[in-house]
């Protein structure tokens, strides 16, 4: 590992009851501290999806942002005392303006974290309420003359909001997934986005994708609009990640200022370089090369 490459491990799950206490929250905080120490690490992501999301637990956004104290002052005692650098800590943060209005205090949160990681992924899911197919992670949504909640499906939405919330973009890393979902279409010759479909048939890898491109009956698009691929055939609808649309987010991410790019997940890309034309860790390897152009 080069000398310069800084690792942080990402703590996930629940925290509600972590979170609810001073004594819980202390805990925690030192716990998490002696896994800094023990393995050397240079920090902590935590990803608690959600804070107050889905439950009666409404305190959660404000237990959230006292957990995160906790933790920034453990970290910041120990590395005066121990004359040592500063540990990093940073938060994963929902992209969706629903559960950013229910589960954070940004301008709070942002005191104690050096970084955000938002995840500008998973906007469209099957729900028995909602059977459409829909873009996982589009960059840009639809220009329409009306405000709708769909207007903000979409990262340079969700970016530009938490950077109107109070966050520094420079402390926003802008997360592009690397994963696609699968769609079981109602209709199979309805095959645009917005298209009505049974279920979801599985998330994808990238190397499962170029697989599900080279089936015979399949056909690739891309929506302009939104900049984002899809693909249908064989009675299925497929919304993933490309190495256009991949390096098309990392310029914008790099022309608007934002701090960097996350990515989910390493293992989801092509790590063996099997896809046509492809290199090992494709979609990584093309948004590296967009941030470096």
């Amino acid at each position: 590992m080069k000398s310069e490459t800084q690792l942080m491990i990402s703590i996930g799950g629940g925290f509600h009851a972590t979170a609810l206490t001073e004594n819980n929250r202390k805990q925690f905080a030192d716990s998490a501290l002696q896994i800094v120490r023990k393995y050397s690490l240079d920090g902590i992501d935590i990803d608690w999806e959600f804070p107050a999301w889905g439950t009666a637990h409404h305190n959660d956004k404000h237990t959230f942002t006292l957990l995160l104290k906790e933790m920034r002052e453990t970290f910041d005692s120990y590395s005066r005392q121990s004359m040592g650098k500063e540990i990093l800590l940073s938060a994963a943060v929902a992209a969706q303006y629903t559960i950013i209005e229910r589960a954070y205090s940004a301008p709070q949160l942002i005191k104690y974290v050096n970084f955000l990681n938002l995840m500008t992924y998973d906007y469209n899911l099957f729900q028995w309420y909602w059977p459409f197919v829909g873009h996982n992670s589009p960059l840009s949504g639809p220009q329409w003359r009306v405000f709708t909640i769909f207007n903000t499906f979409n990262m340079q939405w969700s970016a530009n909001y938490w950077h109107r919330l109070g966050v520094d973009k420079s402390k926003i890393a802008v997360g592009v997934p690397t994963y696609g979902r699968r769609f079981r279409l109602a209709l199979p010759w309805f095959t645009a986005p917005g298209s009505p479909a049974l279920s979801t048939s599985q998330d994808m890898t990238y190397s499962q994708i170029c697989e599900f491109l080279r089936a015979d009956g399949t056909t690739a698009a891309f929506d302009r609009q939104s900049g984002a691929p899809f693909a249908y055939g064989n009675n299925h609808w497929l919304t993933y990640e490309s190495t256009q649309s991949a390096a098309q987010k990392a310029k914008w991410i790099r022309d608007e200022g934002f701090g960097g790019v996350m990515t989910f997940s390493l293992n989801a890309d092509d790590f063996r370089g099997q896809c046509p034309d492809s290199r090992q860790f494709a979609i990584h390897s093309a948004i590296k090369d967009a941030l470096q152009s």
